[in-house]
């Protein structure tokens, strides 16, 4: 039985497949410590830069995150029209 639980947890990364290596990188030591994770509660979010500094698409981009899994299980998405909260935070 797990004594803790791996939440709270912001990551950060430059594309999407340095994402999934930091996800990566979370299961990893939630498997070594015996951290219970609920890869419902993930969520995924992001702006990717294209040409001339303009955010992507969110048509472009969502494919991309969807990709993002924990556990082999996808995580869900925060789209741009559609607020999230973030212990006392509203992410936009």
């Amino acid at each position: 039985m797990p004594w803790a639980n791996a939440d709270d947890l912001i990551l950060a990364a430059g594309d999407t497949i340095q994402l999934q290596e930091q996800m990566n990188k979370v299961e990893a030591f939630c498997t070594w410590s015996g951290m219970a994770q609920a890869p419902s509660n993930c969520k995924a979010s992001g702006i990717i830069h294209g040409t001339a500094g303009k955010p992507m698409d969110w048509s472009v981009l969502e494919p991309l995150l969807q990709r993002i899994t924990i556990n082999s299980n996808p995580v869900g998405l925060i789209t741009p029209d559609n607020p999230f909260r973030y212990l006392v935070w509203t992410l936009r």
